[in-house]
């Protein structure tokens, strides 16, 4: 999946995660994953608009818009 984080400027900045990497059957599959917004060393999260896209293939499937406030 992707996430699309604001960043000081206002501007967003995709990060790519990975969730699984494996070989299925035609269907329907589902899966969970846990995100955490504390702030790291490494990443500074910020008051506004960010996006989670999912992303099977590269090509992106679904997505929704969240807003992050302190």
């Amino acid at each position: 999946y992707g996430m699309d984080f604001m960043k000081a400027n206002g501007k967003q900045s995709r990060k790519i995660f990975k969730i699984t990497e494996n070989t299925y059957k035609q269907g329907i599959h589902s899966f969970s994953r846990k995100h955490s917004f504390i702030d790291m060393s490494t990443r500074k999260h910020y008051e506004g608009k960010h996006c989670i896209t999912i992303i099977v293939n590269g090509d992106e499937m679904a997505n929704v818009s969240f807003m992050v406030k302190r």
